[in-house]
């Protein structure tokens, strides 16, 4: 999120925050993991041209397997028509010249590789939800703390 305050703040954008104190660990490539991240708040600072606010929240999941990342903005929405289509290669509902259509896709493609996988729940004028499912590590042992160096165990 240090990597997108500034473009937040430019756009009138408020953050809020639910993350859990401690998660489980995963196994995970940080890089990876913070471009497919970096990539679902740029795209919901985008569809709030006017201004509103991106909830990030994580938690366990309810079958304790999983770690769940959330962004939920207050934007415009995306259409029906559009939902099936987001994570296809070089679809974009932008403007020409503001986007490849590339960041969802590549950003499916590096979660599913992490075992994972991204849901979408979306209402025009309302705001989207995008949901990162991850696997825990090991089944779920080992719980790490917010405040420890990384949420990843490998990369």
């Amino acid at each position: 999120m240090k990597f997108t305050r500034h473009q937040m703040q430019k756009n009138k954008v408020n953050l809020t925050e639910e993350l859990a104190e401690s998660l489980p660990q995963i196994d995970g490539h940080s890089g990876q993991l913070q471009q497919v991240f970096t990539n679902l708040i740029l795209n919901a600072v985008q569809a709030m041209p006017d201004g509103g606010t991106l909830k990030v929240a994580s938690r366990i999941g309810e079958d304790a397997k999983t770690v769940q990342i959330s962004f939920t903005d207050t934007g415009v929405g995306i259409s029906e028509k559009d939902l099936d289509k987001i994570f296809e290669p070089f679809f974009t509902s932008k403007k020409v010249g503001e986007g490849t259509g590339l960041g969802l896709s590549v950003s499916y493609g590096l979660i599913k590789n992490h075992g994972g996988e991204i849901k979408v729940g979306s209402r025009v004028g309302q705001g989207t939800t995008f949901t990162v499912i991850l696997p825990v590590a090991g089944g779920g042992v080992a719980i790490q703390s917010r405040d420890e160096k990384e949420l990843t165990t490998s990369g």
